[in-house]
């Protein structure tokens, strides 16, 4: 015999059911029944009748691209343009191009450009190189005049916004730097790193490349991204030969950086005894500044 307790559960739960199966067949009514019977359906519920143009509105509703707020067709209508994110990629002979270039093979090099290949300005590889820069890269001086004389530019960008002349002067190939200076290069051309030509090669104590940037008129006085130039830069890292190449072509010793301080300063902070008498022997004007830290 059942007691109190499970009847009730029992009735309790017939009478859920009972209000669940209404409410299904009244949902399924409101879906069923035409659409004609609507007005008789209260404000509230109007919401789950079906629209009689729903096939209609959904047709003409375009279909959004999955994070984005344009449609496909709009996406369609964007021309591709070569850009940094989208480059316009070399085809299979102008990155045999660039591998060649890169490898210092002249005899290919000279085979594909026979054949067709094209120094196409825009074209690069996966890694956004470009043949003359490959080649000045790693200083093939032969390949660089060849793709000069076939017209390549002198100041294409590539990777990290380096020209043939950044890459060929961060290398320290005073041979390459010549050849695209005499072609051309832009002498003050910044990278991505906001350095020039002249600063990555005194950076890197490339002190014959220095002097080829000299000859075109490098600008002594363009700073590097702390505000430094050529002569401290040289100064503090102790670069005594590429120190002298730039006091000789007529670096002022007094030059100051952006927060004051003169390229003397740097060599005594960083102790740098050559560059100190360098800069001195030049003129550089010692003040308050003390010389006998070596001592």
């Amino acid at each position: 015999m059942m007691n109190e307790k499970n009847l009730r559960l029992t009735y309790g739960g017939m009478a859920i059911a009972t209000i669940a199966t209404i409410a299904t067949s009244a949902l399924l009514c409101l879906f069923v029944c035409a659409p004609a019977a609507a007005q008789d359906v209260s404000t509230e519920m109007q919401w789950l009748l079906p629209s009689a143009n729903t096939a209609q509105t959904q047709a003409q509703t375009p279909t959004l691209l999955p994070r984005t707020r344009i449609t496909a067709e709009q996406f369609a209508e964007i021309k591709p343009q070569p850009t940094d994110f989208e480059p316009d990629y070399a085809d299979v002979s102008e990155r045999n191009l660039i591998r060649a270039a890169q490898a210092g093979d002249l005899q290919k090099v000279k085979t594909l450009l026979a054949a067709g290949a094209q120094l196409n300005a825009n074209a690069r590889d996966s890694q956004g190189k470009r043949p003359l820069i490959a080649a000045a890269a790693e200083g093939h001086v032969e390949i660089v005049r060849l793709l000069l004389e076939r017209g390549a530019s002198p100041n294409v960008k590539g990777p990290a916004g380096f020209t043939p002349l950044g890459v060929a002067s961060l290398r320290g190939h005073a041979g390459v730097a010549r050849l695209l200076l005499k072609a051309g290069a832009l002498v003050d051309a910044k990278s991505d790193n906001g350095n020039t030509p002249l600063l990555n090669a005194v950076q890197l104590d490339h002190a014959a490349t220095v002097k080829e940037l000299l000859a075109f008129d490098a600008d002594l006085l363009r700073t590097n991204r702390e505000g430094l130039p050529a002569l401290a830069i040289a100064a503090m890292e102790g670069h005594a030969a590429t120190l002298a190449v730039l006091l000789a072509h007529g670096a002022d010793p007094n030059t100051l950086d952006r927060d004051g301080r003169s390229a003397l300063f740097w060599a005594l902070f960083k102790k740098q005894r050559t560059a100190t008498g360098l800069l001195v022997a030049h003129g550089a004007e010692v003040g308050a500044m003390s010389l006998d830290i070596f001592d």
